[in-house]
């Protein structure tokens, strides 16, 4: 996305990094995943009820959310796939 900015005589182009929305179809096991903090989020555990995700380093399943709370979670987080 593109801005552009006006001040008096001077007009500043601005390019801003575009990130895709992750989707539950983005959710697998082994999908990794980093935020803007720098944390990297992996997908440890799939079904139909819930997934199982860690922080990389960290005890793996640590944490258990529905799907749809964890592409609520990355997408707020602005998370990436790596």
């Amino acid at each position: 996305m593109n801005f552009v900015c006006r001040n008096q005589n001077t007009i500043i182009f601005v390019r801003q990094k575009q990130s895709k929305m992750l989707q539950i179809s983005d959710i697998k096991e082994g999908a990794k995943f980093k935020c803007d903090t720098g944390i990297v989020w992996i997908i440890d555990k799939v079904n139909s009820d819930y997934v199982e995700t860690s922080m990389e380093g960290g005890s793996k399943g640590n944490y258990r959310d529905t799907i749809q709370t964890v592409v609520e979670f990355l997408n707020e987080e602005k998370a990436e796939k790596v």
